[in-house]
């Protein structure tokens, strides 16, 4: 036999060995490992879970207020080698005027006043920092926005923001609270 022969031969027991192991304390039935990215139902400390994912709020925590990089920065250094953090997301799937973390941040008071999400704009075109597209047509944005700035926020002051939050562009160098998301 040859070296790879054994090791797959090897593998094959051990996996035998670990099933039968399982047996006793499953009966039958052996739990099936989770598949793709699973998403956690409990938070790390200083994040708070909605909808199914992890989300830290600098006003929370009692943190200044950042430019956008330092922000972006802050939240990337919250990650770990099991999950990354960058600024917070929104608009998934079939996400309509309920965005559920938009409406989260307007019951909780924690875009005051203003908060950096993670969008920014790159050439003539808008985007998530997870890689989606945010469209300039986009439920999220405040009537006649964006106006063509490079970073994305929240400002709970605008007049619109009356039912729910929406977004806009400013410039990046304001300092401004903000919302990282464990990804």
């Amino acid at each position: 036999m040859g070296y790879i022969q054994i090791v797959a031969v090897t593998l094959v027991f051990l996996e035998f060995i670990s099933v039968s192991e399982m047996k006793p304390q499953f009966g039958n039935a052996v739990p099936e490992a989770p598949r793709g990215p699973s998403r956690p139902t409990e938070c790390p400390g200083g994040f708070v879970f909605i909808s199914g994912r992890c989300y830290l709020f600098s006003v929370l925590l009692g943190l200044e207020h950042r430019t956008q990089s330092q922000a972006k920065l802050y939240c990337q250094s919250r990650g770990t080698d099991f999950y990354s953090v960058d600024l917070i997301t929104m608009g998934r799937g079939g996400a309509s005027e309920g965005d559920t973390v938009l409406q989260y941040i307007k019951d909780n008071g924690l875009a005051d006043p203003n908060m950096y999400i993670g969008a920014d704009k790159s050439g003539s075109s808008y985007s998530w920092v997870d890689g989606r597209p945010l469209s300039v047509n986009s439920f999220l944005w405040v009537n006649n926005e964006p106006a063509g700035d490079e970073c994305v926020f929240i400002n709970s002051g605008h007049p619109d923001n009356t039912k729910r939050f929406h977004i806009e562009d400013v410039q990046c160098n304001a300092g401004f609270g903000f919302a990282c998301e464990m990804f």
